[in-house]
């Protein structure tokens, strides 16, 4: 399994709920053939015990933007918990083109106020429609400034990408907050092989988080799976 290390500044952060994704300037790193990303992100809140409660409630699942914009959503509807916003940023041509398309996407972890997200993990994959062994790959787009937690890149031996950062829920030196009190915002390229193109993109989504109680925190955990068909214009 290869390794590699990327530094605070290729994970983006925001304290608005606002979606919007990033310029086309930003960098990209090439995440392997197979089209999975997991976002593994252990917090902390100083020396408070965190206990483990459980998970968030039922989840619905939200479209938007003509079926390039879907939610998953956690809790009271007025009100959510927590919300994994997954966004297809432009549409595809209306046919194939012959050759590659690379698809940009938005991936955003929002959450009421009073919660911190203390772990994140991101699971992705866009298969051929041929059947075949010749998944899609990903690319990250990352932000070049910021201050937020180194991150890993690897492949699993079965195929899936894992992507790591730690001590999201503590405040890095110098800083008074930490990145997961606001929302987290993740850019990523679907970039099908043109002779394996790909139809729909599987993501599983699984965060956990805290907040303050009288011995410490309390800790619950979402998850939830989305089937998202890409979207032609």
């Amino acid at each position: 399994m290869t390794r590699q290390s990327y530094s605070r500044s290729e994970l983006r952060t925001e304290r608005s709920p606002n979606h919007d994704s990033g310029g086309p300037g930003r960098r990209k790193f090439l995440a392997g053939t197979a089209a999975v990303v997991t976002l593994a992100l252990a917090g902390c809140q100083g020396l408070s015990p965190i206990r483990s409660e459980p998970s968030f409630g039922a989840q619905r699942e939200l479209t938007q933007m003509d079926g390039r914009e879907r939610h998953l959503v956690f809790g009271d509807e007025a009100d959510p918990d927590v919300s994994f916003m997954l966004r297809q940023d432009v549409p595809l041509p209306a046919t194939p083109e012959s050759g590659p398309e690379w698809i940009p996407f938005s991936v955003v972890v929002h959450h009421r106020k009073g919660l911190v997200t203390d772990h994140l993990s991101l699971r992705l994959r866009a298969p051929p429609v041929d059947r075949s062994v010749f998944d899609a790959n990903i690319y990250l787009r990352s932000p070049t400034t910021g201050d937020t937690p180194t991150f890993t890149l690897d492949r699993d031996p079965t195929g899936w990408t894992v992507i790591e950062a730690e001590d999201l829920g503590k405040p890095s030196a110098g800083r008074s907050s930490a990145p997961g009190e606001a929302n987290i915002h993740l850019g990523f390229i679907l970039n099908p092989l043109s002779s394996h193109p790909a139809e729909e993109l599987t993501v599983d989504f699984e965060a956990e988080l805290s907040e303050p109680s009288p011995v410490g925190r309390d800790s619950r955990t979402a998850t939830g799976r989305m089937t998202f068909p890409l979207v032609r214009g």
